[in-house]
């Protein structure tokens, strides 16, 4: 039962690569062990208007260890998924070379990773901060560091996100998540209090995350006022799941969308339309969309700023969604980006 559960987690993530299929593939070995007598080791605030980019720059840490393991930082022989990522005011484009371009500059970390010449395998756009996986599955960190959020921890890791003031990712080994961040009393609601238990997947938010069990299980930790990290204990089995600041959503084995959270001050952002299935489900601030690869974008929720009215004629591989605006990367990789913040 549960190597057909994690063979359908394959199945469904293969476009992420060989990163996902290898933490994966792990998260079997370590459960059949566990299974048959062996071993294995592996809220709160609110607030509607958009981010002024206030907050405290105390930069990014300038770790001399973080450069990618080979001594030649250029493209020749890397290749990664290109992918696209949404902080509360910028985006970033993970290109197939392994580098990112971040925008708009004046509201975010910028293209900093790409003038220093790192390569990463996958990023995580959060508020005024950004982390990516680099080449030698070591984190990296950079942007604002006012909850020590770019204070990323040592070790090797698979899937990374990133929150308001928060980082988490699984460590490569045995999938079990590390969070970062929250050193500030008024900006910690637990969402960095992550639990011992191996995921298949991780989302972060403002003050919340969520995790996919083994068994496709959802687990929240953290802010819980709308009741966003309060999942019903009856849901089927989970295979991706994505935080909003308010709200989480998840895709069951066949694609359909739940969502919980939203309180009283729900903008819609937490009821699908009826019947719809997707290969993936993103939440953002107040607003959630959904894409089936090479199809359009749907998206419900807030559309203040227009970012729940994807363009009509493109067609996407992959999406994101941040505070007021969403992202599209079409098959070729060029990005499209609709709401308050644009190309």
């Amino acid at each position: 039962m549960y190597r057909a559960r994690l063979e359908k987690i394959l199945e469904k993530k293969k476009g992420k690569g060989a990163m996902m299929i290898g933490r994966a593939f792990h998260a079997l070995i370590c459960l059949s062990s566990l299974l048959f007598g062996g071993c294995c080791i592996d809220g709160g605030h609110d607030d509607d208007a958009p981010y002024t980019g206030d907050d405290d720059d105390d930069s990014a840490m300038d770790d001399d260890d973080d450069s990618a393991d080979d001594d030649d930082d250029t493209t020749d022989s890397f290749w990664t998924d290109p992918m696209i990522t949404s902080g509360t005011s910028f985006a970033c484009h993970l290109m197939s070379n392994g580098f990112p371009r971040c925008w708009p500059a004046e509201s975010s970390p910028a293209d900093t990773p790409y003038g220093v010449g790192i390569l990463f395998k996958e990023i995580s756009a959060g508020q005024s901060f950004a982390c990516g996986i680099q080449r030698n599955d070591e984190l990296y960190c950079w942007g604002t560091n006012a909850m020590g959020q770019s204070d990323h921890p040592s070790g090797r890791f698979t899937n990374v996100t990133t929150g308001h003031y928060h980082g988490c990712a699984l460590e490569e080994e045995f999938g079990t998540p590390t969070c970062w961040g929250c050193e500030e009393e008024e900006a910690d609601f637990g969402q960095c209090d992550a639990p011992a238990t191996m995921l298949t997947d991780i989302s972060a938010n403002r003050w919340h995350t969520c995790g996919i069990t083994v068994t496709g299980s959802p687990i929240c930790w953290g802010g819980d006022s709308y009741g966003q990290s309060s999942p019903s204990e009856d849901l089927p089995p989970l295979i991706q799941i994505s935080t909003g600041w308010r709200h989480t959503c998840a895709l069951t084995e066949n694609g359909t969308p739940i969502c919980w959270g939203c309180g009283e001050v729900s903008h819609g952002q937490c009821t699908p339309p009826d019947d719809s299935t997707y290969d993936k489900v993103v939440a953002g601030g107040i607003t959630t969309c959904g894409l089936k690869y090479g199809s359009k974008v749907v998206c419900w929720g807030s559309d203040n700023y227009g970012q729940a009215t994807p363009p009509d004629i493109e067609v996407f591989m992959d999406i994101s969604v941040g505070s007021y605006h969403a992202c599209g990367m079409k098959a070729g990789g060029e990005v499209t980006c609709w709401g308050l913040y644009t190309l």
